[in-house]
């Protein structure tokens, strides 16, 4: 949608990003697509919702629009996200987080990336 330069607010760029009103059914919310898998060759590319579907990608636009950045990442966990940002480390790096943390988050941590 085409805005006329001003500044807009948060709930105008929650509304007005990542998801252009269906012309097939003239949606004006984005509609939640729950299925796993999809149809092979389809216009989004898209082959199992675990590496993306429409919706998460509509989410991650809007996200992104939020604080003015070209992406942005939506994971289904907390364990995904810092499996992921793990990843990112440099071996000379480190993470402080709290003794008391959620189990899982301390032993992944400690048990897996300590060694």
């Amino acid at each position: 949608m085409a805005t006329t330069g001003q500044n807009k607010g948060i709930t105008t760029t929650i509304l007005h990003s990542g998801y252009n009103p269906s012309n097939e059914h003239g949606a004006i919310i984005p509609p939640l697509y729950l299925t796993t898998t999809f149809e092979y060759g389809n216009d989004g590319n898209y082959d199992y919702s675990r590496s993306g579907n429409p919706t998460r990608q509509t989410l991650e636009s809007v996200l992104a629009s939020l604080d003015g950045a070209k992406y942005a990442l939506a994971y289904s966990s907390g364990s995904a996200v810092l499996a992921n940002i793990a990843a990112l480390l440099k071996s000379s790096e480190e993470i402080l987080f709290s003794a008391d943390a959620y189990g899982g988050t301390y032993r992944y941590i400690v048990e897996v990336l300590g060694h």
